[in-house]
């Protein structure tokens, strides 16, 4: 087909686009509504005027039996008999065809013939005025409100009112003597029909349009549920006025235990980890549309579970609604620990190790300065450690280094930084502690290492040196130089054995 209408020399045949499929089912499923819409005006109509004709026979009767002459009384008292006979019957037809369904498929046609008639039945009442009043203005106001009550395709409506228009210049040329009079009701009446046709036309475009954005969304809709419950991540979906959940998926329940509850009792904020958080991502929302990425821990019935959830503010069923995806991350959090640990970690002694040590001393020092609090440092040296190497081989060599730190960190506070400094050395940092605590702390120790060297019957000494400062706020002095400090300190009680060693 492309091929062929790229031959073609005109543009306009060109660029024509075949409906699809789909589209003709869509206009069809609309000229239906449409009918049915129609069918529904017209039995309203047909209604008021099957009540209404009788005072308007009465007048013809009664009011009117001296005006005009006797073909002008004939003739409308004979439109409002055949017009009350077609309003009923139609009505007969209407309610039948709700019956039967045989009948509906006529109803839609017997609803233009209705309308054909009414038209023609003003178009002949208006000439027969001319024998009398001489007006136009109920033709003109009935071919408007016919398109206002009645919007149709336009070539069906034109079928309707080209006809009987015509019929009625006819009938003004034969009943309207003067000229110009004749000329100017002439153009009115067909400066109506015109309006009338456009007014139809716009009505029916837009009941169009509407019709198919209402098809559109309800099959958005339709993809959107498919798709919201076939997700393969936990979604929920909540109304952003009073957070009552309005969809959930399968993966949601699992993954919150709701499989004992019934939509209504869902607690909407379950997707917020604190008051706080809901606050702000709200207040994000607003802003922005929507929140990427948000990562918080989830705790439900004891568990605990880390989770990345996406939100985003959109309009479902013509309400604002917040749409969250949930992933869970608790297994990559825990793989995160893990690697954060062995980045954190001295894997031989389980304490920090120096880069992670040295960087929790760094804010030590700019805490102890801020606050104006001084801070205990001790650097501790194992004594003896390349002998136990060479004699009795580097594993135990790492077993005394692990012991050493064992015991060191059994007595120190939680308050207390403990990390391996080198192959041999540690570094104690203590806030606010004194001599007498890091004296009392390796009187402690110093019997612990004892007890260890008799338990496992080791033949060399089990022992460490440490010295200490105690950092004071209004000391200027950087990190490097207060660790040499607290090392010359410990290689002054090392070689003087001045409450340095134990054996």
């Amino acid at each position: 087909m492309s091929f062929l209408l790229s031959l073609l020399p005109f543009s306009f045949l060109k660029k024509y686009r075949f409906p699809s499929g789909r589209e003709v089912n869509k206009d069809k499923m609309f000229d239906k509504t449409n009918a049915e819409m129609l069918q529904q005006r017209v039995k309203l109509v047909s209604l008021a005027l099957v009540v209404s004709y009788p005072i308007y026979i009465y007048i013809g009767f009664s009011l009117l039996q001296h005006a005009g002459t006797s073909q002008f009384r004939h003739t409308l008292i004979g439109i409002h008999f055949t017009s009350f006979a077609i309003s009923s019957l139609y009505l007969f037809f209407y309610y039948v065809s709700k019956r039967k369904e045989r009948f509906a498929n006529y109803l839609s046609t017997i609803v233009y013939g209705y309308i054909f008639y009414y038209v023609f039945a003003a178009a002949l009442s208006t000439i027969n005025s001319q024998l009398f009043t001489g007006r136009v203005d109920v033709y003109m106001m009935l071919l408007i409100s016919t398109a206002v009550l009645c919007p149709m395709k336009l070539k069906h409506l034109c079928i309707i009112f080209i006809p009987n228009h015509l019929f009625l210049l006819y009938g003004l040329s034969r009943y309207v003597p003067d000229s110009f009079s004749l000329i100017s009701k002439q153009i009115n009446t067909t400066a109506a029909v015109a309006i009338a046709l456009l007014i139809s036309y716009i009505l029916y475009t837009y009941r169009h349009k509407e019709y198919m954005n209402h098809l559109q969304l309800k099959e958005s809709e339709r993809n959107f549920f498919t798709l919201f419950k076939i997700n393969p991540y936990p979604l929920l979906l909540t109304r952003l006025s009073d957070h009552k959940v309005l969809l959930i998926n399968n993966k949601a329940i699992h993954f919150y235990n709701l499989a004992s509850q019934d939509l209504d009792q869902i607690d909407g904020f379950i997707i917020y980890p604190t008051d706080e958080d809901r606050e702000d991502i709200l207040k994000r929302l607003q802003q922005e549309k929507y929140v990427k990425n948000y990562i918080l821990e989830a705790r439900e019935h004891g568990d605990s579970k880390w989770v990345m959830i996406n939100y985003e503010l959109l309009e479902y069923q013509s309400e604002s609604c917040i749409l969250a995806g949930i992933t869970d991350i608790t297994d990559l959090k825990a793989v995160e620990h893990e690697l954060s640990l062995h980045a954190s970690t001295d894997m031989l002694t389980g304490i920090l190790n120096r880069r992670s040590g040295m960087e929790k001393l760094q804010l030590e020092l700019l805490r102890a300065k801020t606050n104006d609090t001084p801070f205990l440092l001790c650097f501790i040296d194992i004594n003896s450690l390349k002998l136990v190497n060479d004699q009795y081989g580097h594993r135990e060599g790492d077993w005394v280094i692990k012991t050493i730190a064992e015991s060191i960190s059994g007595y120190i506070s939680k308050d207390d930084t403990l990390f391996r400094y080198g192959g041999d050395e540690f570094l104690l940092m203590a806030p606010e502690q004194t001599e007498e605590y890091v004296q009392k702390l390796w009187q402690n120790i110093n019997e612990q290492l004892e007890n260890k060297k008799k338990e496992f019957n080791k033949a060399y000494a089990l022992s460490a040196s440490y010295g200490f400062i105690i950092c004071a706020p209004s000391d200027d002095a950087n990190l490097d130089t207060l660790i040499q400090k607290a090392d010359a300190a410990m290689y002054k009680q090392k070689h003087t054995r001045v409450s340095s060693a134990f054996k």
